[in-house]
């Protein structure tokens, strides 16, 4: 008889980084605007989604959530401040269910897809223990300017 793994508990908290999208969904705006952005080019779509996929990967392979910020985060100081008062975030967390739409966007944080936060493509969120919560996709980083 073959020995069979125990699956972790998901209820038990670590410290290895998770990138989640179940809040994406409240975000019909931002999937509407990336799929329209992506529908007609598609050395951009093919490029986009592979970038997206790596990061997905290999921000999930670091050993700690301290290592995948800092291997994703912007260089620049004082993107949360700028975030929390700029339009496009605000839109994307307005449509967060209430009991979660403040603590989002009093945390609220973005990655770049390319580590060294090099790139245009952002994705927005908030971190809560280890996941980043993922809540819109900014294909041109938009919101910085």
């Amino acid at each position: 008889m073959a020995k069979t793994k125990k699956i972790p508990d998901p209820k038990i908290p670590t410290n290895e980084p998770v990138v989640d999208f179940k809040y994406l969904k409240y975000s019909p705006v931002c999937i509407g605007k990336v799929s329209w952005a992506l529908r007609d080019d598609r050395e951009n779509h093919d490029r986009f989604f592979k970038v997206f996929h790596n990061f997905v990967h290999d921000f999930s392979a670091c050993s700690t959530i301290g290592e995948a910020l800092r291997m994703y985060s912007s260089r620049k100081n004082g993107s949360r401040e700028f975030l929390k008062k700029n339009e496009t975030f605000l839109k994307f967390a307005y449509h967060l269910p209430e009991q979660i739409r403040d603590y989002a966007i009093d945390e609220c944080i973005h990655l770049h897809l390319k580590r060294g936060g090099k790139d245009k493509e952002v994705l927005m969120g908030f971190m809560y223990n280890s996941t980043f919560h993922v809540i819109g996709i900014d294909l041109d980083h938009e919101f910085n300017e």
